[in-house]
């Protein structure tokens, strides 16, 4: 085979490496910050969730009647 076919098989065989490389790289850093940000949003989420609950008695009574007004007696 010619050396000049060959030169031009490897010319071709790198820029395509150098193409699917570039892809890749590009995938990586799309799941790399889709990653992030799921984490931000968990974070956020376990937070907001742990700040929501934190008046919470978990032995309270749910049903109970919510006393209101002045005096022992009063119940709503």
């Amino acid at each position: 085979m010619n050396t000049f076919v060959l030169q031009r098989y490897v010319r071709i065989i790198g820029a395509r490496t150098g193409q699917n490389i570039g892809a890749v790289t590009d995938v990586v850093n799309i799941l790399v910050a889709a990653d992030q940000q799921m984490s931000d949003t968990a974070k956020n989420s376990a937070a907001q969730a742990a700040q929501d609950g934190i008046g919470d008695d978990p032995l309270a009574d749910r049903n109970a009647p919510v006393r209101v007004g002045p005096g022992p007696g009063a119940v709503q």
